[in-house]
């Protein structure tokens, strides 16, 4: 017999439900009990459904491997101290499972993608070792053993408009097969809101920012989401929270190059946020390009073609000036011709009286 004294010395036990997974136990698996107690104890008891089926052992933690269906029930534990025992713990419900729960289904980039966009579905499970199959409206549409489980769609259109679901098994060859139920549905639908009108300007001084204005063509009260995406329709830059159909995207000091960009946007329809087409490209030349700096270098080029007909047309009027001197009457003429030939005669007679000095002197050197 138990007495009051020894039950009160040994204090109720705690039962800890330990799994491999939390909250999952399946047929086959293994799932271990640890009746915790804080006094010194001899002897300990695990109990299902009040004495059916008791254990006894001399070490508090239990394990039950290969589990079935029939080990369901409500566990508890006792601990006991020369054949004294405490009472027993709190009850644990353990509900061994046929199947495993349900796997993770996601989608990206999103539920509802734009015509031409990508689709990314990832199923997953924490479990190791298991079969995937991804489902289209009830037919199988892939499946595979890696985890997790990936379903690629390039270039989306309506035909993809559908409801996805996946599951997972053990892989055969397993001791026990067990498959998993089957996830939540992802409805996914391929359209796009109309497409933005985009435009650009140049505001600023010296260094000039652009600005890119994009327009929703739709007036709502609700809150919507635009995006500048650059050539590679990478995000350039983002505002969220916006009130107004129209956003403002500044380009500070843009560089010399050509450049398109393209603005898109967004607003939640129920749960799901639903993105627009693609705006037409914006074309932007940098700084030096704008339309001032054009009319710059077309007025320089003006100004020079000017100066260059003028050039021209004063070296014709010389050219023509020169070609046109009037010739000298013939008594002139033979008046110049005259003045020549005597300035000539003076200029020889000049050198052969300089010569006839020089020889004089050399003949006077020589007498002495």
């Amino acid at each position: 017999m138990k007495g009051t004294g020894a039950v009160d010395q040994l204090n109720k036990p705690y039962l800890e439900v330990i799994t491999s997974y939390p909250d999952t136990i399946v047929i086959g698996g293994t799932v271990q009990f640890h009746c915790k107690n804080f006094t010194k104890a001899d002897k300990f008891d695990l109990i299902k459904d009040q004495n059916v089926n008791r254990r006894s052992q001399t070490n508090a933690e239990f394990t039950v491997a290969g589990l079935k269906s029939s080990d369901s029930g409500l566990y508890t534990c006792s601990h006991s101290l020369n054949d004294v025992s405490s009472e027993p713990s709190e009850p644990q419900d353990i509900y061994v499972k046929d199947k495993y729960p349900q796997p993770q289904i996601t989608v990206k980039p999103r539920k509802i993608v734009r015509p031409g966009e990508d689709i990314t579905i990832t199923c997953d499970t924490p479990y190791p070792n298991m079969q995937f199959t991804i489902y289209k409206n009830g037919q199988v549409l892939k499946d595979g053993d890696d985890n997790p489980f990936l379903y690629f769609k390039t270039n989306a259109g309506v035909e993809d408009n559908g409801q996805y679901a996946c599951d997972f098994r053990t892989k055969s060859g397993s001791k026990t097969q067990i498959q998993s139920d089957l996830s939540e549905y992802i409805d996914i639908k391929v359209r796009g809101l109309d497409s933005p009108s985009a435009k650009w300007e140049v505001y600023g001084g010296d260094n000039k920012t652009v600005k890119i204005i994009c327009q929703a063509p739709v007036v709502t009260s609700k809150e919507m989401w635009f995006q500048l995406l650059n050539s590679s329709e990478g995000i350039e830059e983002e505002i969220e929270g916006v009130v107004a159909n129209q956003v403002t995207f500044n380009i500070t000091s843009p560089d010399h190059t050509q450049k398109k960009y393209y603005c898109v946007y967004g607003m939640r329809i129920g749960n799901n946020l639903e993105m627009s087409a693609i705006s037409k490209p914006v074309v932007i030349w940098g700084v030096d390009y704008t339309t001032v700096n054009i009319i710059r270098m077309l007025i320089s080029a003006l100004v020079l073609i000017l100066l260059g007909v003028i050039l021209v047309i004063h070296f014709n009027v010389f050219q023509k000036t020169e070609e046109s001197l009037p010739e000298l009457p013939p008594a002139r003429r033979y008046q110049a011709e005259q003045s020549e030939y005597a300035e000539m005669v003076i200029m020889n007679t000049e050198h052969v009286m300089e010569e006839n000095e020089i020889s004089s002197a050399g003949d006077k050197v020589e007498e002495l």
